[in-house]
């Protein structure tokens, strides 16, 4: 008997925000420091005088990485541009160019989600987890995957806290295709180990092409650095993608829990990091 798989498609969702650089709205923003440091003693026990410059943060980002590189604590009027740039130098000399300017912020968090394909998502201004920008924003990020997105890090402008990862974050993709239509012979063809999604997309093709004879195949599954979990239930069986070996059998509950699918347990796991051409057969050594 023939079944559906089931398939997950991503897109990249990435926010632009360039801050104006306004100070804050305190009544002293414009009294010089020394001023401002008589003013904060009154003659009384001395304290070292308040920061009150606006704190800028910078970030870059490239397709093929599973985190961003952060630079913060710059200020002063080229103080946005100076925080991406470096942040953007940072990148291209890991990633050997291709890097994009993620924008920058001012006084303030951004919160550096992952998505299960290894996308990344990111929102302005939910360092705390609390607000009511970051809670939609992990719920966009979440909205087409069983799991909630990882928390890859919470970067505030006014902070030392410069982040700039190694050549780790390079992502390795696996793909996945099946045969169309009635000729749908319940496999999966799987390309793993592709340091691009197009060249593993392609060879995941050619090798369900191959099976396929005059038949069309069609790409239902990827991702980077991550891995491709099958799974087998009563009348249904697919596959879902995630980071980690444990998160994607989690993902395979909670997505069968979801739609009250009987009887579900997970399969072969397929690790984007592993180089291959495999065909993975739901059904191969199971009774009927």
């Amino acid at each position: 008997m023939k079944f559906r798989t089931t398939s997950y498609y991503f897109l990249v969702i990435s926010t632009v925000m360039i801050v104006n650089g306004v100070m804050p709205h305190l009544a002293n923003a414009y009294t010089p420091q020394a001023e401002r440091h008589r003013i904060a003693t009154s003659g009384g026990t001395q304290q070292p005088p308040r920061d009150y410059r606006v704190h800028y943060g910078g970030m870059a980002w490239h397709v093929d990485a599973v985190d961003v590189w952060v630079d913060t604590k710059w200020y002063g009027p080229g103080g946005a541009a100076s925080a991406k740039n470096t942040a953007l130098q940072a990148c291209n000399a890991v990633m050997g160019g291709g890097c994009k300017d993620g924008g920058s912020w001012s006084d303030s968090k951004v919160v550096i989600m992952r998505r299960a394909n290894g996308d990344i998502y990111w929102v302005w201004g939910g360092g705390d987890g609390k607000s009511g920008d970051y809670k939609k924003g992990l719920a966009e990020c979440s909205a087409q995957q069983p799991l909630t997105c990882e928390i890859l890090g919470r970067y505030g402008s006014y902070t030392s806290k410069r982040h700039f990862p190694d050549a780790s974050v390079r992502k390795f993709y696996a793909a996945g295709a099946e045969i169309e239509g009635e000729a749908y012979n319940n496999k999966l063809y799987i390309a793993s180990g592709f340091n691009s999604l197009t060249a593993a997309q392609n060879a995941a093709m050619q090798a369900c092409r191959q099976a396929a004879g005059k038949n069309r195949c069609k790409g239902v599954a990827w991702v980077g650095n991550g891995v491709i979990q099958t799974y087998v239930a009563q009348q249904h069986h697919g596959a879902v993608i995630e980071s980690s070996s444990g998160r994607a059998q989690k993902a395979v509950k909670r997505y069968c829990g979801n739609r009250n699918f009987k009887k579900c347990k997970s399969q072969t796991q397929y690790d984007s990091r592993q180089s291959g051409i495999f065909v993975h057969d739901y059904f191969a050594g199971m009774k009927n």
